[in-house]
Parts: structure tokens; C-alpha cells; sequence
């Protein structure tokens, strides 16, 4: 806990730095519209966007483990009550996990 309290400390300081390094304004335009800011505020703001799309693209992925999480942990709930025999109608080769990347 204290490790990530310290790293933490550390990137909100190179932040703040980049931040006043970086106070110099930059127009924006995007396509009709223009807007002013400071090159840090533009640069952290993208950087941002970047990581929020990221996590979208992540979100099919999350979710099929997720389900595929629970329908193992209901199998193994079955196996056991059942004193570790499986079920006839269930197959092991039905739904192999995904690599993990």
C-alpha cells in the first residue's frame, strides 16, 4: 500500500511539472471549431480521451470473462454437490477459455 501511495505521489509530481513546463497556449481545430488552451491541458486531455477508448475497446473483452468466470464457478458448485463426478451432459471441451494476453 505504501509503494503505490509513493508511486502515485511521483506521477502526480511529474505531472505537475510537465504542467508548468508545458503553460505555453495552443489553438485547437477541429474541423469548424477552434479553441485555445494550454499545451499541457491539450496534451493531458488526449491522453485521456486515449485511455477512455481504450477501456471501451476493453469492454467486449471484460465482459465474456466475466460471464465465462460465472458459468465456471457454477460448474464447480456442481461438481461439488455432486462429489466431484461431473454431469453426463456436460462436456470440458464445450467452452475452452480464451489465451490470456
Amino acid at each position: 500500500m505504501a509503494i503505490f501511495l509513493i508511486i502515485s505521489l511521483v506521477i502526480v509530481l511529474i505531472a505537475v511539472i510537465f504542467a508548468v513546463q508545458n503553460a505555453a497556449p495552443v489553438t485547437v481545430a477541429l474541423l469548424q471549431f477552434k479553441f485555445e488552451s494550454s499545451l499541457a491541458l491539450v496534451l493531458l486531455s488526449t491522453f485521456a480521451a486515449g485511455v477512455l477508448v481504450g477501456l471501451i475497446g476493453l469492454t467486449p473483452t471484460l465482459l465474456k470473462r466475466r460471464v465465462e468466470v460465472a458459468r465456471l464457478k457454477k460448474n464447480l458448485q456442481q461438481l461439488q454437490k455432486s462429489g466431484g463426478k461431473p454431469e453426463p451432459d456436460q462436456d470440458s471441451d464445450e467452452h475452452p477459455l480464451p489465451p490470456l494476453a
